[in-house]
C-alpha cells in the first residue's frame, strides 16, 4: 500500500503597495483623494472605491499611482484582466515605477502564470534592489518553478539584511523541502516558528517535513499546534489524520479527516485518507464510494485513481482496476504505486510476461531516496519478479539516508527472511524493535523463527 505524503500549505506573501509619488510634487489637494480612495477601498466600499481612482486618474493621468491602486482593487475582487491592463498602464506611464512591476508579479503568481511573475518581479528586483518583499515572492516562484537553490539565495540575501525575517525562513524551509533535504527544512521552519510562533501554516508544514522523515509523533504535535492557533485550519486536521493513519490509529485518523471535510466539504485528500482507511480495512465497498468522492471532486488525483484500482482488484473487478491504474499513470506517469500496483494486478490476472516490466517501472521512476516509501505485501514478494538484492541494497541505502524511518528495517528483514537468510532477517527485526519499533507482528516472526 502507498504512503501518502501529505500537500504543504504555503502562504503566498502577495502584499499590494501603494508605493511614493513619481515625477513632479502633486498638490495637497490629490494625495488627499487618494486618502479617501485607499479608506474606501478599506471599509469595503469596492464600487465607490474604484469610481473614485477613476476620477483621480482622469485628473492625473500622468501619475502611475492611481493606475497601480486601482489595478490592485481589481486584482482584490479577482477581476485580473482589468487589474493587469490598469497595472500595464501604471508602467507605460512611469517604467521606473518599481511597485506596479512587483504588483503585476503577484497578480501572475496568483493564477499561476508563473515565468510572467518572475519576469516582472525581476524588473522590480533591478529597480529596488533593497526589496525584501519583491525577493521573497521571487523566491517563492521560483520554488514553484522547481527552481530551489535560486530561490534559497533569494531568502539568504533577504536575511542579510533582516535576520528575523520569518517569511524568508518558512519560505526557505519549503525549498530544502523541494530539494528533499529535510533536515534543513526543519531547522528553517523552526527557526521560522520562533520569530512567528502564531504562524499556523508554519506548524502545519513542519509537519510535513517530520512526517517525510518517519517523526510521527513530532509531525503530530506540529498539526496539533497548528489547530490549536487556527481552529479553522482543514488542512491541518487532513495532515493529523494522515499521521494517525500511518500509526495504525485509523478512529482518531477518520476523526480528523471528517474534521477537516466538515470545515472544507471539498478537501479531496481527506476523502481519499478515509478511502484509504477504510481499503486497508478491507472494507473495499465504502473504499471505492470514498475514493470516488475524492476523484469527483478532484479528477486528477492520480493516488485516489490508484487506490480506487486497488479496491476493485481485491473485489476481483479487474478490467476497472487497470482502468484506474491506467488513469492514475496518465496523471502522472511517475506514480510508483500506481505502476507496482499493475504488476500486482497482472500477475493476479496471469499476464506474466507483463508484470516484470510494471514492477521494473516502479523502481525506474523514483529515487533512491523513495524506494522504502513503496511498501507492499509479503505474498507480492516474488524472486521470479524481483531482483532481491538489488531491493536490499536499494532499502539499505534509504535506511542510511533516513535512518529515522525504522519501518525500512522491516522490510529488509522480510527480503532476507524470504531469501532463507535467516539470522539477517533477525538482524534487521532487531533493529527495528530496538529503535522503539511497536509492530507486535514483527515479535511474533522473531518468536515463530526461534
Amino acid at each position: 500500500m502507498m504512503r501518502r505524503v501529505f500537500l504543504s500549505c504555503l502562504a503566498i506573501l502577495c502584499l499590494l503597495f501603494f508605493g511614493a509619488v513619481i515625477g513632479n510634487r502633486l498638490s495637497g489637494q490629490t494625495d488627499l483623494d487618494y486618502k479617501r480612495a485607499k479608506q474606501l477601498a478599506v471599509s469595503g466600499r469596492v464600487n465607490e472605491a474604484i469610481n473614485e481612482y477613476k476620477r483621480i486618474i482622469s485628473l492625473n493621468p500622468k501619475d502611475p499611482r492611481g493606475y497601480n491602486e486601482l489595478g490592485n482593487i481589481y486584482s482584490m475582487i479577482r477581476l485580473h484582466d482589468e487589474a493587469v491592463k490598469e497595472l500595464m498602464k501604471a508602467i507605460k506611464v512611469a517604467p521606473e515605477y518599481s511597485d506596479s512591476y512587483f504588483n503585476l508579479g503577484n497578480i501572475y503568481l496568483h493564477i499561476g502564470k508563473y515565468p510572467e511573475a518572475l519576469k516582472n518581479y525581476q524588473k522590480a528586483l533591478e529597480l529596488n534592489p533593497k526589496s525584501e518583499y519583491v525577493r521573497l515572492n521571487m523566491g517563492l516562484v521560483l520554488s514553484y518553478l522547481n527552481r530551489p537553490d535560486e530561490s534559497i539565495a533569494q531568502y539568504e540575501k533577504v536575511l542579510e539584511r533582516n535576520k528575523n525575517s520569518s517569511q524568508a525562513y518558512h519560505f526557505m524551509g519549503y525549498a530544502y523541502f523541494l530539494k528533499g533535504d529535510f533536515n534543513k527544512s526543519i531547522s528553517n521552519y523552526i527557526n521560522a516558528i520562533e520569530l512567528a510562533p502564531d504562524n499556523s501554516e508554519i506548524h502545519n508544514n513542519l509537519a510535513v517535513a517530520y512526517y517525510k522523515i518517519g517523526k510521527f509523533d513530532e509531525s503530530l504535535k506540529c498539526c496539533e499546534e497548528a489547530v490549536i492557533i487556527n481552529p479553522q485550519f482543514s488542512d491541518a486536521y487532513c495532515n493529523m489524520g494522515n499521521v494517525y493513519r500511518i500509526k495504525n490509529e485509523w478512529n482518531r485518523a477518520l476523526e480528523s479527516y471528517v474534521r477537516a471535510i466538515s470545515l472544507n466539504p471539498s478537501d479531496s485528500e481527506s476523502y481519499y485518507g478515509i478511502g484509504t482507511i477504510y481499503y486497508l480495512d478491507k472494507r473495499y465497498d465504502d473504499a471505492i464510494e470514498e475514493l470516488k468522492k475524492a476523484i469527483t471532486i478532484n479528477p486528477k488525483l492520480a493516488e485516489a485513481h490508484c487506490n480506487l484500482g486497488n479496491a476493485y482488484r481485491e473485489k476481483n473487478m479487474y478490467d476497472l482496476a487497470e482502468e484506474e491504474y491506467k488513469s492514475a499513470l496518465m496523471i502522472n506517469p511517475n506514480l510508483a504505486e500506481a505502476h507496482f500496483n499493475m504488476g500486482v494486478l497482472y500477475n493476479r490476472m496471469g499476464k506474466n510476461e507483463l508484470v516484470r516490466g510494471s514492477i521494473e517501472k516502479a523502481f525506474e521512476v523514483i529515487p533512491d531516496s523513495t524506494r522504502a516509501e513503496i511498501s507492499f505485501p509479503r505474498e507480492y514478494y516474488n524472486p521470479d519478479i524481483l531482483d532481491f538484492d538489488e531491493l536490499i541494497k536499494g532499502f539499505e541505502s534509504d535506511l542510511k539516508k533516513n535512518p529515522e524511518d525504522i519501518d525500512i528495517n522491516i522490510t529488509i528483514g522480510r527480503l532476507y527472511e524470504i531469501k532463507g537468510e535467516i539470522l539477517k532477517a533477525l538482524e534487521y527485526y532487531n533493529r527495528y524493535l530496538e529503535s522503539g519499533g511497536n509492530n507486535k507482528s514483527i515479535k511474533q516472526i522473531i518468536d515463530r523463527i526461534h
